[in-house]
């Protein structure tokens, strides 16, 4: 599927026609440090087309992980996250029963949809996140891009990062409706993260 999402990786997770990231990032370093990540402030949202006609965009509501931050050598950091595959929201009950089912994501047998950076180097806009992808039982290494969104503090200090990455689900084996044209095959997954100091 083109997450994460990770239909989906906020893209993540992960990556869906590549994007600029957004423009709201701020210029200042990032902090430096580990974080983990916030659940209740961090999103996965995920775009495909239907029918070849219209994007359609939904969101997994469970998302973990952690992330550290090498300030003094940006490359030398790390990111890992999870998603609970049956956190799927299409604003349908019965699609979203659909979707954790065999066709798609098979949530009963692979409860999560997991991304651990394997390499990271900068960017014009931040950075460049390659690691693997495992969804569905499948493996496949993706790059996601990544700003920084900015920092903060709030019960302890914060920082965010948006990442945007772009994947083919038939990758994973996620072939359902492809041939008749009822879905597309390139999924973008936008993951907003935001990660509290350990």
């Amino acid at each position: 599927m083109k997450l994460l999402a990770l239909i989906g990786l906020p893209a993540l997770l992960l990556p869906l026609g590549l994007s600029t990231p957004s423009t709201t990032a701020t210029a200042s370093a990032p902090a430096a440090g580990a974080f983990e990540v916030d659940p209740g402030h961090s999103s996965v949202v995920f775009r495909v087309k239907h029918a070849g006609a219209a994007w359609f965009y939904g969101t997994f509501n469970q998302v973990s992980g952690s992330f550290t931050m090498n300030g003094d050598d940006p490359t030398q950091s790390e990111v890992s996250i999870e998603i609970a595959s049956a956190s799927i929201d299409s604003n349908s009950a019965d699609r979203d029963g659909h979707l954790q089912s065999p066709d798609f994501f098979n949530a009963a047998e692979f409860p999560a949809i997991t991304f651990k950076s394997t390499s990271i180097a900068k960017s014009d806009a931040g950075l460049e996140i390659t690691g693997d992808l495992k969804m569905v039982g499948k493996t496949v290494e993706v790059t996601a891009s990544a700003v920084h969104v900015g920092d903060g503090e709030f019960r302890g200090k914060r920082s965010g990062w948006e990442t945007t990455l772009e994947i083919k689900r038939s990758d994973f084996g996620m072939n359902y409706g492809l041939e008749q044209g009822v879905l597309g095959d390139d999924v973008r997954v936008i993951i907003s993260l935001e990660g509290v100091q350990r």
